[in-house]
């Protein structure tokens, strides 16, 4: 599957040849390649993330191969054989029968845990240090910050922190990163220094705010089987008369589809909802603080998915009490 050129690059191997082509029989059987006629590109470029066709497919397998590691098709119709997770082990791990951990939550676990009760660093390794020895041997858990923050950095779930207007005219951002004064107010971006020092001191901005990256998280509502098949559902549902069940049966939906027909027409292009509201991260008692958040809904999702909080994604957090 992965050794597709001739020794001095002179050609495909015919194994790989064949292989490619059971490879589009196997996924032109899919249900959804009957709708449109593409299915998901394993090429080394796409890894699954774009639909092309049959024909595209095949160029760009010849070209790049196949994405590493993906012996069973799961994105194109096959499924992982079941495996259990005990055969084999001794008595010990009886016990762990009803184990509902994964490594991933357990991680997010501990660094919440971490954020809300401010733990510092040498307590946390200490702490996870103790649930790694306490556990039985070949565990998975982390046994400091370190790693566990490594782990997590895996998905990609950055934040960027960006400068703004005091008074919310402009973002100091890509092209207007390196401005000082607002375009728009005349304000400046950083407040003065209040006394003179040895060595200068880093600017800091009159208001800014912290942007978690959509286009991922977009992705992602693709590349998982659990979601892709249902970002379509606006399209291809069956439309009760008279009964509004989800934002796809208001007028406005419609009038939008005939003034942007050319976007309209592909049903896997995502439509969103934004909603913003503030909020008091820190209790009553102390200083008084709020903070707006932005987030971003998905309205291709079915009504019972949509408004779920696995699929509410947290863009924006701005500090201040004003309405961006």
């Amino acid at each position: 599957m992965y050794n597709r050129l001739l020794p001095g690059r002179k050609g495909l191997i015919v194994e790989f040849i064949q292989g490619v082509k059971t490879f589009i029989q196997v996924a032109s059987q899919l249900p959804s390649f009957q709708f449109d006629k593409m299915f998901r590109c394993p090429c080394s470029k796409h890894k699954n993330l774009a639909f092309l066709k049959p024909d595209d497919v095949k160029l760009d397998l010849y070209r790049r191969g196949f994405v590493p590691n993906y012996w069973i098709w799961t994105s194109h119709g096959e499924y992982e054989p079941h495996r259990d997770a005990h055969a084999g082990s001794s008595t010990t791990y009886e016990t762990f029968d009803e184990d509902t951990h994964l490594e991933l939550s357990i991680v997010v676990r501990k660094l919440s845990i971490k954020t809300e009760y401010s733990i510092p660093r040498d307590y946390f390794n200490d702490f996870a240090g103790l649930m790694k020895e306490t556990n039985p041997a070949g565990n998975l858990i982390r046994s400091d910050l370190y790693r566990t923050k490594k782990l997590v950095s895996k998905l990609g779930l950055t934040a960027t922190k960006i400068g703004c207007c005091i008074n919310g005219c402009m973002l100091y951002y890509k092209d207007e990163a390196a401005e000082v004064i607002c375009r728009t107010c005349n304000a400046p971006r950083f407040k003065p220094n209040s006394r003179k020092q040895r060595r200068p001191k880093k600017d800091v901005s009159y208001s800014c705010l912290f942007y978690l990256p959509i286009i991922p998280r977009l992705q992602r509502l693709y590349a998982s089987m659990s979601s892709a098949g249902h970002m379509r559902w606006h399209k291809e549902k069956v439309a009760k008369s008279g009964v509004l069940s989800h934002p796809s049966d208001v007028e406005a939906w419609k009038h939008f589809d005939q003034v942007h027909a050319s976007f309209a027409a592909e049903p896997r292009n995502i439509r969103l909802r934004l909603c913003a509201d503030d909020f008091t991260p820190y209790s009553q008692i102390a200083t008084p603080y709020s903070c707006w958040t932005v987030i971003l809904t998905p309205y291709n999702l079915p009504p019972e998915m949509c408004m779920t909080s696995p699929y509410m994604f947290l863009t924006l957090i701005i500090p201040g009490p004003h309405n961006p």
